[in-house]
């Protein structure tokens, strides 16, 4: 693999052979097929026993979509539903605890098949990240946002193999250089501020 840098502007730019569906991120990182998972990958601490992690990037919030259509009012009017969410997602044991096991998934591999899952529908609401559901709400009007987003993991980070060190280590050292030098506002304002 090429260096993540440029080495004439030290900034960190995309590298070959990186995840971008976190669905594989169960297996395909230790697998060697690639280096490093680049996208919106929760960092928790069932996660950073299996894989290395990057410093988190951006806070990690998710939130509820229902159809437009919808009765349902309040989160808790879920309890006994099924809920729409990504195969493999950590959020899964988080939603168990807070509706009491009383609630049934259906697992969907990409975000256009959960999207799908919601207007066909085939749920009674699905949970993803806040942006994205943010951005399905804006977009989409046969879906609208239930309640608030949830803080859900220590946030988004860059995952790595194992035995992946010293790469985590430089994406580190490029965030903190980012944010010291104002470049991480600037990226922040421009592309995460709602």
């Amino acid at each position: 693999m090429s260096d993540c840098f440029d080495n004439e502007h030290n900034q960190l730019i995309v590298c070959r052979n990186c995840l971008i569906n976190g669905f594989k991120l169960r297996t395909r990182p230790n697998s060697g097929a690639i280096n490093l998972g680049i996208g919106s990958i929760n960092i928790t601490p069932e996660r950073s026993e299996r894989f290395l992690f990057s410093l988190p990037y951006k806070s990690s919030y998710h939130q509820f979509l229902i159809p437009s259509n919808s009765n349902i009012k309040k989160i808790d009017d879920l309890k006994g539903k099924t809920i729409g969410i990504h195969l493999g997602s950590p959020t899964i044991d988080y939603l168990k605890v807070y509706f009491n096991n009383n609630i049934q998934f259906k697992y969907y591999e990409t975000f256009m098949d959960l999207l799908n899952g919601l207007t066909d529908p085939q749920v009674s609401a699905i949970v993803t990240n806040s942006d994205q559901a943010q951005y399905w709400a804006s977009s989409t009007p046969d879906c609208k946002l239930l309640g608030d987003g949830f803080p859900f993991g220590i946030g988004f980070g860059v995952v790595a193999r194992l035995d992946q060190a010293e790469l985590i280590e430089k994406i580190n050292q490029a965030l903190i250089e980012i944010e010291n030098d104002g470049t991480y506002l600037k990226i922040y304002n421009l592309f995460f501020q709602p």
